[in-house]
């Protein structure tokens, strides 16, 4: 039986899609919590932009088999350049299409070929944050489109072994030294814990708004939480990721105060990972301290990796981490090879 395609153009059709989408999601065992309905319907809610809605639900008969959400924007300009991009685009680590694993890429080649039937409707697709093994990159281009494919965001990788001494024995001696002395330094004179949120998960939230915006005011920036907005956005994903069971939030507190917490979420054996800290206990730090005890938890859980997503920061590369590169789909309507988007 052959794909069809229906485009989803309203957030009421996408809501009503949900079910149907989180068992998708969970049959692609390749798929990231941010192409699942926890994460894109309060994108979609809170912080889309505007545009028009093109979600591309792939069915085989009343299956759903794929799932590209797709928007439209970029109407009104001079000269005006309408582009296809993903939902949660700006603040998603990892996008792409969901597929059923026996149907990926017949699915990946319909959304392709619709593109090209619906290029009335578009300019450019640009399609950023796709995982590398996406079928999409591996589909066919009718005629009359060009693409590229480019690296984009790099996402520091954690595999971890069996055990946490395995771990710690694979660190820089210094490295290792450093984390003990941390944790030494921390507890003295005062009485240290590390709490889990569980179904009162709002609060330690809460804490970790407070402690980024402390963290980029010292650096005189805006962090990626500095708007009402973006709190609505991810007091609904979290209060989601509680209720799947996906959300791993966890704070460290010092005599009762909290001083670090991390934001994580969990996908099978994967972990994703964000943090935040309190400058003025950096001296301290808490925060490495923290991520010591939730790596030792995550392997307790039998995680196989954490992903500490976009950024290149040093203190991800001593635990060991490895660069995934995530991949970047330009898409123009012309014959000849599509220029750089680099």
């Amino acid at each position: 039986m052959s794909l069809e395609i229906e485009a989803v153009a309203s957030l009421d059709a996408l809501a009503a899609l949900e079910p149907e989408w989180r068992e998708l999601w969970e049959r692609d065992e390749a798929a990231t919590p941010f192409e699942g309905p926890d994460w894109l319907l309060p994108w979609t809610r809170h912080l889309w932009g505007g545009g028009c809605l093109r979600v591309l639900a792939v069915r085989r008969g009343r299956e759903l088999v794929g799932l590209a959400p797709l928007f439209l924007w970029g109407y009104g300009t001079e000269p005006e350049t309408v582009c296809a991009s993903w939902l949660g685009s700006g603040i998603s680590d990892h996008l792409g299409m969901l597929a059923a694993p026996e149907s990926a890429g017949e699915a990946a080649q319909r959304v392709i070929e619709w593109l090209a039937d619906s290029r009335s409707e578009w300019r450019v697709c640009d399609l950023q944050e796709v995982r590398p093994d996406s079928p999409l990159l591996r589909a066919e281009l009718p005629p009359g489109l060009a693409a590229q494919d480019a690296p984009c965001g790099v996402c520091p990788v954690l595999d971890l072994p069996r055990t946490m001494d395995d771990l710690l024995a694979s660190l820089d001696p210094k490295f290792r030294h450093n984390l003990r002395t941390a944790g030494r330094r921390l507890q003295l004179g005062a009485r240290v814990e590390v709490v889990r949120a569980g179904a009162d998960w709002e609060p330690l939230l809460r804490e970790l708004f407070r402690l980024h915006e402390s963290r980029w005011r010292e650096r005189g920036e805006r962090g990626m939480l500095a708007s009402a907005r973006l709190e609505r956005f991810h007091r609904e994903a979290a209060e989601r990721m509680a209720r799947s069971g996906a959300l791993r939030l966890y704070g460290l507190k010092r005599d009762g105060e909290t001083i670090a917490v991390q934001y994580n979420f969990r996908r099978g054996r994967r972990f994703f990972y964000l943090s935040g800290f309190d400058p003025a206990h950096a001296h301290l730090s808490p925060g490495a301290v923290l991520l010591a005890e939730t790596i030792r938890l995550a392997i307790d859980e039998g995680a196989a990796e954490i992903d500490f997503l976009r950024k290149r920061e040093d203190f991800k590369y001593r635990w060991g981490a490895r660069d995934r590169v995530n991949r970047r789909l330009w898409i123009e309507q012309h014959a000849a090879r599509a220029e750089s988007v680099a």
